[in-house]
């Protein structure tokens, strides 16, 4: 079960950080401002997503940690 979690977390990890190369390679290769523009929005975009989802993972692993407390 731990396995198949971690394969799961990596593939969900890897597939943005894939995305955010492929568009840091187009940025590289743009001499349009418009494109350029186009492709720092996206890869914000994505930074963002990864940020959220990486949050949220640190939060589960927290609150599933029997030595956090809650304070009231």
């Amino acid at each position: 079960m731990i396995s198949d979690i971690y394969t799961s977390l990596s593939h969900d990890i890897r597939t943005p950080l894939t995305s955010l190369d492929g568009y840091f390679q187009l940025l590289e290769t743009s001499n349009d401002p418009q494109e350029q523009e186009r492709y720092i929005s996206v890869i914000e975009e994505r930074i963002g997503s990864l940020k959220d989802m990486l949050e949220e993972l640190f939060l589960f692993t927290k609150l599933k940690n029997d030595s956090y407390h809650i304070e009231k």
